[in-house]
């Protein structure tokens, strides 16, 4: 019997490795995203109003005091989601892992997570804007800018692809046209009827 047949000189099990290095860029977003997510549920307290996050207050993007120098909220509102609506973050990585997956696998990770920001960014000028022009105080979370950027360039790229919307076979660039209609739409109803709905179009609209 040889000494490498005996238990203790054997190869130690190979396991699979998860290095962040490794990870692509969709998957570094969706995973920011889940851990702020946590972060808003476990500092959420009942008032009298509703409800209260130290973690969305900080975060989110409030028109007041981003124009007082609190820069940080046009990137981290991004990272946030409505922490009484579990749809509101579902939906939101679920088109990061449909739509996300394709941008990255043409432009690669870095250039993917550098178009994710940019896109926040400038959906939440859009939404700083609407607010100044409109006198409504903006207090926008969610990546739903970013994310109508990456689907508006996933029907750039791909505009025959057929999705489904409400199980109705809808190709990308028709999709893409409805829902860029219905945030035009909505914007423009904020002009004269102030925020419907929870919804930040001019977020929208700006990815």
């Amino acid at each position: 019997m040889g000494i490498y047949n005996r238990e203790y000189y054997r190869d130690s099990p190979q396991y699979p490795r998860f290095s962040p290095a490794e990870w692509q860029g969709w998957q570094i977003v969706m995973l920011i995203s889940i851990l702020v997510f946590v972060l808003q549920v476990l500092t959420f307290q009942r008032t009298a109003f509703g409800g209260y996050s130290e973690v969305t207050y900080w975060l989110s993007l409030r028109s007041t005091e981003f124009l007082q120098g609190q820069i940080w909220r046009i990137i981290t509102y991004a990272f946030c989601h409505d922490e009484n609506n579990i749809w509101h973050i579902l939906f939101n990585m679920l088109g990061l892992y449909f739509f996300g997956r394709e941008i990255e696998q043409r432009v690669g990770r870095t250039e993917f997570i550098a178009f994710y920001i940019l896109a926040a960014v400038i959906a939440g000028l859009g939404e700083i804007l609407l607010a100044i022009f409109t006198s409504f105080q903006s207090n926008a979370v969610g990546a739903s800018g970013s994310g109508m950027a990456i689907l508006i360039l996933f029907a750039y790229w791909y505009p025959t692809a057929l999705l489904n919307l409400y199980f109705i076979p809808v190709q990308a660039q028709l999709l893409a046209v409805i829902l860029v209609g219905i945030d035009l739409f909505g914007v423009l109803s904020q002009f004269s009827r102030g925020p419907i709905g929870g919804i930040a179009h001019a977020c929208h609209l700006g990815g």
